[in-house]
């Protein structure tokens, strides 16, 4: 296949997902969409790396982007198309109380989010969280 049909395909490829899912991870330690997809499309490694970087220099650039390194140099990021799905890629919330992770979600990717966005995204409201 030519490099263009082959963008043209990883495009709707992603689109697609980017529909279903919201985001696409591209952390280190996941399974990477990118990266399965590039190698489905071509058959050789060279073409796979050559495919990767065109998807990422010429269509991932249509997306958003949020990425953090931790103190062990792991990379965890993703592409997204709006903030509630970055928030919802995060998935920190569970862990600790709302508060705290709207705050940690600020602080790690510095993405001015407000509490009701960051609720919001996780279709719950912050009222019932607030002490009596």
């Amino acid at each position: 296949m030519m490099k263009k049909e082959l963008l043209e395909k990883a495009r709707e490829e992603i689109k697609k997902e980017m529909d279903e899912v919201g985001f696409i991870d591209d952390s280190d330690n996941t399974d990477r969409f990118l990266d399965n997809l590039a190698e489905q499309l071509t058959e050789t490694e060279q073409e796979e790396d050559e495919l990767l970087y065109l998807i990422k220099n010429e269509i991932m650039i249509e997306y958003n982007k949020i990425s953090s390194v931790n103190d062990a140099g792991d990379y965890a990021g993703c592409y997204y198309k709006d903030i509630k799905d970055a928030i919802k890629w995060a998935n920190n919330w569970q862990e600790q109380n709302i508060f705290e992770a709207h705050k940690e979600f600020v602080e790690t990717y510095c993405i001015d989010v407000t509490l009701e966005q960051f609720a919001e995204a996780y279709e719950v409201d912050v009222e019932d969280y607030l002490e009596d």
